[in-house]
């Protein structure tokens, strides 16, 4: 939110004011309150001490008896503390007496948030730097390999490095002019120019990186390992001899933030002077070049020695990854513990400078290797499980993703690190600069402003909770037993209350801490509004920042405990795809908050502008909010209609593209001023004197709403992607299909229309069915029992639901023998052993499997379909007693099967199986038989049951 004189609350009280909106809108976060009661600093401690000592008076010792206690040595803990705090300001800058004594008082704190940044730099910074390196190599090899030289492998590697030499060497030179010209620090343009500076950079190395090693690559055998150690020595020694072994030593062994001291400067080899003359300066260009080209020499060899050793116990990429990342990650946990003995190893006058330099060698060859690691298990698992099936659109995302969030994490810088020192001369310091929490800690302690621990911790909480509610949803799901019961209801009230309290944790960690570190301009609300547009356009989830009022997720047994993840892999086998899956769903997640931050912002400051006044500003964003639903109501079904159309053209698909956009960016905007306006107003109206009643009254009132309502799945409504479904099918009967429309078409399509886009829709506008359905696939394996071979596909409850997943599945002629698709009511498995299968029997219709049958076998089974989910005109009150339908694909036959759900109704039994064979008619005369699921399980036995009925 916003600080103004017409918005009279202030930055701290927006940080933790939330209010609840009987409905739907939302759920407070009360609980979370006192993070913003976290003290900045140890205020207490520091006045008791204050205190305590200004009552003392000092007397001194008696010439004639002089003191005999000697002055308390400081512990060893303190010491390296001291060498620590020493070395973050040789690597930063200096800091105050105050700050350091304050930091000393809470070596705990500050330790824990090294540790924490050591973890961000390995977990967070890493995958985004190998994304970004990985989208720019790739596409660079695209470009000149595929498009300009073809093969020539010589003149593409010769391209990527005279063009990034020629590069760098102008951006050595005019780095003084760009970062005059970039203007005072802190503004928007200076923001702007250093981090395109930064990116710039990021890509000249790359190219450079690139340039030198697919060339070394083309030169000499890949998997040469005389030629790998020959080029690791090189590299080695040249660095070794020059003191800049450390420059090696890379993500995610430390990162470089973007401030001041780091923007749009290249750390050379030599001291940058303003002053330097023209000879100076080529030197130092030349000199930082080609020891730049030796770290490219190092990295090289190591990760071409990893890849050779992999190769020896036959590990390919894939496999050897996971082992390469892991390696990567506790060794580098051990060089984090290591550096700490190193501090007083290198600051002891004592020891030899030859021993620390040999002691700096075998740290950074150390270092090199388990950060080679690290980088090359997390860029061979995105290759493995991040969109796989596209490799470009795997490219294009990654890189966006990763620039987008290494700008708003400010560690752009971290593209290129450039050249540094070795100890013993302890000019670029001796810890690795993991430093990401823990310097703005400092430079909270060192300004009294701490905004960041608060916002850090609900970013990191509210991140981990979503991350293992959503991983283990299903095993929530599977232990809550079954819907009906009291325990199911009670578990999934539960899970939606903390998924809800963790999804607003997550989003006041981001939303604030771009309030803290960026401020609220416009400019920077235009940024993170475009930002989150973009992505979420990309990535087909812009309807996700709709949500309540503009649409609700009811309370069905469907939705609960289970939150909508961007790919539905959460019950995969694979723990790779789990992981991945979720992630990018809280990323996108986040840009989802980038948007309404975004949004939000602009019109707190259009109503500062324009002197509107606090509340006249919150009743037009509510009045505009509701009159913007109103009118998406209506518009959605012309939309509609435009997305039945029959059109391929360019023309055509251009319309429904931009119709889908402007629906759910509209979409978007209303949602906002709707709960911006509702904000406001309780800000205003509800208790406004007591402030914290009012938190915890509409916390309560609004949580007791919401259960009663069943409306508490809307607090957490998951990733809404817009997806364009394929066309309906022209076989099914016009009855039916009239049905299952609901109106939406004066008429049937005489031909299947093409790009249905009924996701687009809120779900206050969809046809809702009269059953929730769910969809399973059987595939047999003689190695597994029935449970383990039968998987849960799908579910849906509106006729859109119901054409967006029968228009992309696989036809029933297509499937492999011994697999079987089974459609059933919510709640109900497709296996005898359910209790409201138990007692009952089924209907069983048998085609013979021939190649002319193959089309009438998908006709048969699309009418079945329809009739049973349009039970409620074709059925009556028969239809309570069905419970599912299932279609198998055997060796000599095809099989289509109607489940009851109780055999003793003879009556009903025999007139739902004539109303099954009025519906298979088109199959020709076939007779229908009608077995008792108890009898069929005594199939094996030698009284083989008969058939109860026959039509």
């Amino acid at each position: 939110m916003i600080n103004s004189n017409h918005f009279e609350l202030s930055r701290s009280c927006h940080l933790k004011q939330v209010v609840g909106y009987v409905g739907t809108v939302f759920i407070v976060f009360q609980p979370f309150e006192f993070l913003q009661k976290l003290p900045t600093n140890n205020s207490r401690m520091h006045d008791s001490l204050s205190s305590h000592q200004s009552t003392q008076t000092f007397t001194p010792p008696s010439l004639s008896t002089p003191s005999t206690n000697p002055s308390p040595q400081p512990s060893t803990t303190t010491r390296l503390f001291d060498l620590f705090v020493q070395d973050f300001e040789t690597q930063f800058s200096q800091l105050t007496d105050e700050c350091k004594s304050h930091l000393k008082r809470e070596k705990l704190a500050v330790t824990s948030r090294y540790v924490l940044d050591f973890l961000f730099c390995y977990l967070i910074i890493c995958p985004l730097d190998v994304l970004f390196w990985r989208g720019t190599w790739e596409y660079s090899k695209i470009f000149l390999k595929e498009l300009v030289f073809g093969d020539e492998c010589v003149y593409t590697n010769i391209t990527c490095l005279v063009a990034s030499l020629v590069a760098a060497i102008s951006l050595h030179f005019a780095e003084d002019s760009i970062r005059l010209a970039a203007g005072r620090s802190g503004t928007v343009w200076h923001k702007v120019v250093t981090r395109l500076f930064n990116i710039g950079c990021g890509i000249i190395e790359i190219y450079m990186f690139k340039g030198v090693w697919d060339g070394i690559d083309c030169y000499t055998e890949a998997q040469s390992i005389l030629a790998a150690a020959l080029i690791l020595a090189v590299g080695v020694g040249v660095l070794f001899s020059c003191g800049a072994l450390r420059s090696v030593i890379s993500v995610p062994m430390g990162i470089v933030l973007d401030v001041d001291g780091n923007l749009c400067h290249l750390e050379p080899y030599f001291e940058h002077k303003d002053d330097d003359t023209l000879v100076h300066k080529t030197r130092n260009v030349i000199v930082s070049t080609a020891l730049e080209i030796c770290v490219i020499f190092v990295w090289h060899g190591v990760w071409t020695l990893i890849d050779i050793g992999f190769h020896h116990f036959h590990y390919t990429h894939g496999p050897s990854a996971p082992i390469s990342f892991l390696v990567g990650f506790f060794g580098g946990f051990l060089i984090l513990l290591w550096q700490i003995p190193l501090l007083q190893f290198f600051n002891s006058k004592d020891v030899p400078n030859w021993s620390k330099s040999l002691m700096n060698l075998f740290f950074c060859l150390f270092a090199v290797f388990f950060a080679v690691n690290s980088f090359r298990g997390t860029w061979y698992i995105i290759d493995e499980i991040y969109l796989t099936e596209s490799y470009v659109q795997s490219l294009t995302n990654g890189w966006m993703i990763a620039t987008a969030l290494m700008l708003m994490l400010s560690t752009s810088a971290s593209l290129q690190p450039g050249i540094i020192h070795d100890p013993p001369n302890l000019q670029d310091g001796v810890t690795i600069a993991f430093h990401y929490f823990t310097f703005f800690h400092v430079q909270d302690v060192e300004y009294q402003d701490d905004c960041i621990t608060p916002n850090l911790i609900c970013l990191m909480g509210g991140f981990t909770m979503s991350f293992i509610l959503q991983y283990f949803q299903h095993h929530i799901k599977y232990l809550a037993g079954h819907s009906k019961c009291i325990r199911f209801k009670l578990v999934a009230r539960l899970y939606s209350v903390l998924i809800g309290i963790s999804d607003i944790m997550y989003w006041k960690g981001i939303w604030d801490g771009i309030d803290c570190l960026s401020g609220t301009s416009p400019l920077v609300a235009v940024g993170t509004m475009v930002a989150g547009t973009l992505i979420l356009t990309l990535f087909k989830t812009l309807k996700s920042t709709i949500s309540a009022p503009l649409g609700i997720v009811l309370d069905t047994s469907s939705n609960c405990c289970q939150t909508a993840t961007y790919f539905n892999n959460g019950e995969s086998e694979s723990l790779l795809l789990n992981i991945g899956d979720i992630t990018l769903t809280l990323i996108l997640e986040g840009f989802v908050v980038l948007f309404w931050h975004g949004i939000w912002t602009l019109i707190d400051s259009g109503s500062k502008y324009y002197a509107v006044g606090y509340t006249f500003s919150a009743w037009m964003s509510l009045l505009f909010g509701f009159i913007g639903a109103v009118l998406l109501c209506f518009v959605q079904f012309p939309i509609m209609n435009v997305h039945l159309s029959e059109g391929q053209g360019c023309a055509i698909k251009s319309t429904k593209w931009f119709l889908n956009f402007s629906f759910a960016f509209t979409g978007g905007v209303v949602t906002i001023n709707s709960f911006r306006g509702v904000w406001y107003l309780a800000d205003i109206y509800y208790l406004p004197d007591q402030y914290s009643l009012s938190l915890n009254h509409g916390w309560i009132i609004s949580t007791l709403a919401i259960f009663v309502l069943s409306i508490g799945c809307s607090l957490h409504p998951g990733l809404l992607k817009i997806m364009a479904s394929a066309a309906m099918a022209s076989s099914c009967p016009s009855d039916f299909l009239a049905h299952l429309q609901g109106g939406a078409l004066s008429s049937p399509p005489t031909s299947p229309p093409s790009n249905v886009d009924h996701a687009l829709l809120p779900s206050f506008g969809l046809h809702p069915l009269e059953q929730a359905w769910c969809l399973w696939f059987y595939k047999e394996d003689r190695n597994a029992n029935f449970q383990e071979n039968l998987r849960y596909i799908t579910n849906f409850q509106h006729v859109e639901g119901f054409w967006s997943l029968f228009n992309h599945l696989e036809t029933p002629s297509n499937l492999p023998i011994n697999t079987d698709y089974s459609l059933f009511k919510e709640d109900i498995q497709p296996m005898w052993e359910d209790e409201l299968n138990r007692h009952g029997g089924r209907w069983i219709f048998v085609l013979k499997r021939h190649a002319n049958h193959r089309a009438l076998l998908d006709q048969l089974w699309m009418d079945f379909v329809l009739a049973l989910i349009g039970e409620q005109d074709c059925l009556g009150t028969l239809g309570r007693l069905i419970n599912g339908a299932v279609v198998s694909i055997r060796a000599k036959v095809y099989r289509i099967a109607l489940w009851i759900g109780d055999a003793s109704a003879e009556d009903a039994i025999l007139r739902i199986g004539h109303f099954m064979k009025s519906i298979l008619s088109a199959g020709g005369p076939h007779k229908l038989s009608f077995e008792v699921h108890a009898d069929a399980r005594k199939k094996k036995s030698s009284d083989a049951p008969r058939n109860l009925y026959v039509i």
